[in-house]
């Protein structure tokens, strides 16, 4: 019966997931569902103008805290204390689970191209300098498109998710479901109420947003016990990983005017690509370690071995940044010189999709001193970085920081 329950509420990933990675699909969605879903936008602005006047500084500091809780921060901060105090494989499915549909959702903002409620303000004239707005911090401001909202849909399904990994290995949680469940969805909509009272969603968004969140979590319901055998067996996951990964990247929606969706795909399966190689690499590093160096080793172990779980964590978050500032100072080098290597009109084939259009002209960028001239390639903004090399390097940081997470547990949480 749990199986029934899954492919139903399951399908519409399924479906999601094949529409976004087969092209002659994209035009139909544009020509036929995204008016509809951008009208209804406009419509209920209004609604969002009368939300906005119940402003208080108090509100303004809940929502603006709210705002924080989908970044990959907030994840890498999250969940790898989740992975040391020994929920491994639940933490390993959930990276999976996040990371993909965080993909999913930036694909669809891409795909329907739908406006967030202040791109539906009116211009600023004599006429109509006194008509009511959507009122929007600068700060707060999105630099993607509006529907579906990534806010509701990640935190319903980072909660969901998470109580239901949890019930297998706590008999508290199992026992609580009831309760723990019903609370997850409220967090979850007065989470998608701040982004009404931000202004940067409307209430079709976060219905999507709900939707999509509810949908992906029986869809991993149904494929977990198979996908998590495999992750947690095979050799060749990782690799497996990075194929599925670079297939759905190849074929990512173009947008109809640049955002900022692409690169934060790059980033969240960077990070499950980087947890999948730690997670099956990390012991064999760690042994390598301790026979080289197996004096020190057990010197740095003994004397942290005692420390507290929470003065543990924060050593582990120390050498984690360190590992991300240092792997980027290298990246920043090595991936133009790499990239460099290609042809231009081998690199023009690989551009990234969510971007600009390639510059027919010659674009010139600048890395460190050395300035480089580069025909049809695509330029990062106005700091003149290609888009390629800021995507590569990007992807490669986050595997690196986050292959970090696995070892530092063989390090310093092995004998927690």
């Amino acid at each position: 019966m749990d199986t029934i329950v899954n492919l139903i509420f399951g399908l519409p990933t399924i479906l999601l997931l094949a529409i976004c990675v087969i092209p002659s699909a994209k035009p139909l969605i544009r020509k036929h569902i995204t008016p509809v879903i951008t009208q209804i936008v406009h419509d209920q602005v209004p609604f969002i103008i009368r939300t906005q006047k119940r402003q208080s500084k108090l509100l303004d500091a809940i929502v603006t805290f709210c705002s924080m809780c989908v970044s990959v921060e907030f994840y890498l901060t999250a969940l790898p204390p989740l992975y040391w105090y020994g929920f491994k494989d639940q933490t390993a499915f959930l990276v999976l689970c996040l990371s993909t549909a965080t993909h999913l959702v930036n694909a669809l903002k891409d795909l329907l191209g739908c406006p967030r409620p202040y791109h539906c303000n009116p211009p600023i004239n004599e006429k109509n300098k006194d008509a009511p707005r959507v009122q929007v911090h600068e700060e707060m401001k999105e630099l993607e498109f509006g529907a579906p909202s990534m806010h509701i849909c990640l935190t319903l399904l980072l909660n969901l998710y998470l109580t239901h990994s949890l019930s297998t290995a706590s008999p508290w949680v199992s026992a609580h479901l009831s309760i723990l469940y019903p609370l997850c969805v409220i967090w979850a909509l007065f989470v998608g109420w701040t982004r009404l009272y931000l202004g940067v969603h409307t209430p079709i968004d976060l219905f999507l947003g709900f939707f999509l969140g509810l949908s992906y979590f029986f869809f991993f319901r149904l494929i977990e016990s198979s996908l998590l055998t495999f992750l947690s067996s095979s050799p060749s996951a990782s690799g497996g990983v990075l194929l599925v990964f670079l297939f759905i990247l190849a074929f990512y929606p173009h947008p109809t005017v640049h955002t900022a969706s692409f690169s934060f795909s790059v980033t969240f399966l960077g990070a499950a690509q980087g947890f999948y190689l730690g997670h099956h690499q990390a012991e064999g590093l760690y042994e390598r370690l301790k026979s080289l160096h197996p004096t020190a080793l057990t010197a740095f172990q003994a004397a942290t071995s005692d420390l507290h779980f929470a003065i543990r964590v924060l050593v582990s978050f120390v050498i984690v940044a360190v590992v991300k500032i240092g792997s980027r100072a290298l990246l920043v080098r090595l991936t133009p010189k790499i990239l460099d290597l290609f042809p231009d009109e081998v690199r023009r084939s690989w551009q990234p999709p969510a971007l600009i259009e390639a510059r027919k002209d010659n674009a010139v960028r600048k890395e460190g001193t050395t300035e480089h001239k580069e025909r049809g390639l695509a330029v990062r903004g106005c700091d003149g970085v290609l888009w390629d090399v800021d995507s590569v390097r990007r992807y490669l940081n986050y595997v690196v920081t986050v292959a970090a997470v696995p070892f530092i547990d063989h390090l310093l949480h092995k004998t927690a």
